[in-house]
């Protein structure tokens, strides 16, 4: 059993230590929140030693390992930390808002020999997994193309929420949702080359967390993408791959559609399972029996180095190569 320490107890926090609340793996034991007059009762539920300070769960020997559940600005040097102390560290997603960011993440961690996980769970949908080894297959061919959208009704759009704040408010769509299509998308696609985005925001009055994003990806393999994203709406989620000879198609992570050219559509169902315990439990795995977290260190790097991208396409209103912004005011 590896005891841990949540920092960070807002809503995604709170769901983590819920979702692993039956683990044999993990359990929690200690968390870290600035506001403990809100979470106390959560926290005294749960079993859950309450602090303030990040720094002193890093100083308890009893804390193996850190899970963080805080503000995408603060991941890249909270993680150093962790390393820095000799605790295993799993970090929610983005990991960095910047490919430099997570370059000191993973050289940090791996310099110190502990575990770097990444909240990417959507990666162990059993629909996902389906969809992916169909691509991987070939069954319907080279892929040419592939889309993806990504709208949810859950983000936090107050006017003091962090996510409509400064730097984390580039695009909510992209940075709560999106970011998980593009760790999915780099994982079935590998890396990608460049990539061009546009956002509307403002469009609902008095509503400022709402935007809409579209990006389009060209990946190193000639593969053509789209990410759409909604930071505020119905539920919606799709992977579709088209080739010459027909498309595969995820709804809903459990939902795989296969279409070919002169015969009929063909639909699998999968199961839900709790993708966020699974993850967690994988991390847990990786400390105790080594091997790594099946998420490699290069592809958390791309991840984050798209995101870079996206975000300075969004600031520039031009294509990016990803892995190099553009100066001020060049085109690329």
């Amino acid at each position: 059993m590896i005891d841990a320490a949540i920092v960070g107890l807002g809503w995604w926090g709170r769901q983590h230590v819920e979702s692993i609340a039956g683990s044999t793996l993990l359990r929690y034991i200690r968390a870290v929140s600035k506001e403990p007059d809100q979470v106390r009762p959560f926290a005294d539920r749960h079993g859950l030693a309450l602090g303030t300070e990040y720094e002193e769960v890093l100083a308890d020997p009893a804390v193996e390992a850190v899970v963080l559940c805080t503000p995408h600005l603060f991941h890249p040097q909270q993680v150093v930390a962790a390393a820095q102390a000799g605790k295993h560290v799993y970090c929610e997603k983005p990991l960095s808002l910047t490919r430099a960011g997570a370059v000191l993440a993973v050289d940090a961690c791996r310099s110190a020999g502990v575990v770097l996980a990444v909240g990417h769970d959507k990666r162990l949908n059993p629909g996902f997994v389906a969809f992916r080894e169909a691509v991987a297959s070939g069954e319907i061919g080279p892929i040419l193309s592939v889309e993806s959208n990504a709208n949810r009704d859950t983000v936090d759009v107050s006017p003091g929420s962090w996510k409509t704040m400064g730097d984390n408010a580039g695009s909510l769509g992209l940075l709560n949702y999106g970011v998980h299509r593009i760790d999915a998308l780099v994982s079935v696609f590998g890396p990608v080359r460049r990539v061009f985005a546009s956002r509307a925001a403002g469009m609902v009055p008095d509503s400022p967390g709402i935007d809409a994003t579209a990006v389009i990806l060209e990946f190193e393999s000639g593969v053509l993408g789209y990410l759409g994203t909604l930071s505020r709406s119905a539920p919606f989620s799709r992977f579709q791959a088209f080739s010459p000879e027909g498309s595969v198609l995820l709804r809903e992570w459990n939902e795989v559609h296969r279409t070919l050219r002169g015969a009929a559509p063909v639909m699998n169902g999968y199961p839900d399972i709790d993708t966020v315990c699974a993850n967690v439990e994988l991390f847990a795995k990786a400390v105790r029996e080594g091997g790594g977290f099946h998420i490699p260190a290069h592809e958390m790097i791309a991840t984050a180095a798209v995101v870079e991208a996206c975000l300075a396409s969004l600031r520039t209103e031009m294509p990016v190569m990803v892995g190099r912004l553009p100066a001020a005011g060049s085109r690329m």
